[in-house]
């Protein structure tokens, strides 16, 4: 586009440089100068147009085509006075060919703008829909996009990588009683406040979060959520009841996609809401998960 635009411009800095020198009584040497040196002015305008944009672009050429009437139209008046319609034929012709081209141009860029603003508009709303509304916590499938790269980047480089997934015990009962937007939200917060900015935190269903934690084992993974689970029991409440919350961990193996690792972690999860919840449970990597702290 950009490319089409400074070649149309190219083209009417030369007719307008041109023109400009015939409604002039020039020496014969002067003409010869100016229709030597306009095309390669020309050549060195688009060379610097090209850089400046397609936008930048488009306006400098109706510009430049809004002055090269305003050259015309006086001498074709002049011309249709003196000679009548049928002398001035060419001109009209040549003048009406630019009108079409200027409306071409300013519709081009109407459409450019109306481009632009749309592409603003689909960025805010794909902003919007990347964040939970209820935690502000990143979405599901936001949060899906930015595991698989890490899950990615992880295996290329044979580094360690673990997710955790986080429930919050007996939600309904939460919800039922009025709490449960405010309850999402504390235990969302304590779960970003206790993690690295490196770490994602997303909200990941109804009462669950997901946890990914770049460069963390498992051993160094169970240690952070166990100190989840104890802020959210000591800090977070539902009413006049302390919030508990089930966590299960899965780290990465050797060939994993992103939903096997939180598969597993899901497993893990499940555990831990059946054997009495309230408790961090880790996939099989021979590790103990610490008791509760009472």
């Amino acid at each position: 586009m950009t490319l089409l635009t400074g070649t149309i411009f190219v083209h009417w800095v030369v007719r307008l440089t041109v023109e400009l020198h015939v409604r002039v009584d020039v020496p014969a040497a002067a003409d010869v100068a100016i229709r030597t040196v306009a095309p390669g002015f020309s050549i060195l305008v688009l060379v610097a147009f090209l850089a400046l944009g397609a936008r930048v672009a488009t306006w400098l050429t109706a510009g430049f085509v809004v002055a090269y009437l305003a050259a015309v139209i006086p001498r074709l008046v002049t011309d249709v006075a003196a000679d009548g319609w049928t002398i001035a034929a060419t001109d009209l012709a040549r003048v009406g060919g630019v009108a079409a081209a200027l409306v071409m141009l300013v519709a081009a860029l109407a459409r450019r703008v109306g481009r632009a603003d749309a592409a603003q508009s689909g960025a805010t709303t794909a902003g919007t829909v990347n964040f939970d509304p209820v935690t502000g916590l990143l979405a599901r499938p936001a949060a899906a996009n930015r595991l698989g790269e890490l899950v990615e980047l992880a295996g290329r480089h044979d580094r360690p990588l673990t997710v955790a997934l986080i429930d919050v015990d007996e939600f309904g009962s939460v919800a039922a009683a009025g709490h449960g937007d405010q309850v999402l939200r504390d235990v969302g917060a304590t779960i970003a406040n206790l993690l690295r900015a490196s770490d994602v935190v997303a909200r990941w269903g109804d009462d669950a979060f997901l946890a990914v934690l770049p460069e963390t084992p498992a051993a160094q993974a169970v240690a952070t959520m166990q100190r989840v689970l104890d802020t959210v029991r000591t800090d977070v409440v539902g009413g006049a009841a302390p919030v508990t919350v089930s966590i299960g961990i899965g780290q990465r193996r050797l060939g994993d996609q992103p939903d096997e690792l939180v598969d597993r972690a899901r497993q893990a999860m499940d555990v831990a809401r059946r054997d009495a919840r309230d408790r961090v449970e880790v996939d099989d990597f021979g590790l103990e998960p610490p008791a509760p702290t009472e």
